[in-house]
């Protein structure tokens, strides 16, 4: 039984919005990357998803370089 784009994007925003529940913003995005391909016009709650994960992903790269080079100014 195939599934149709709708029920797939469907599908894929629930695990996007279960990985966003435990933190894990890599996994959130490589997920949204997966609901952009089903070409579906996303919800504004949807896009406000996508933004949360790259910007969480982001931020969380950035405290890791200000601890590594906080590390080498010691």
């Amino acid at each position: 039984m195939e599934m149709d784009s709708s029920n797939g994007h469907d599908n894929f925003i629930d695990v996007v919005k279960l990985i966003e529940q435990v933190h894990c913003y890599d996994e959130m995005v490589d997920a949204v990357k997966k609901v952009v391909t089903f070409n579906v016009e996303l919800t504004l709650k949807e896009t406000h998803l996508t933004s949360s994960g790259y910007k969480n992903m982001i931020g969380a790269t950035r405290e890791k370089w200000r601890i590594l080079l906080g590390e080498e100014d010691k």
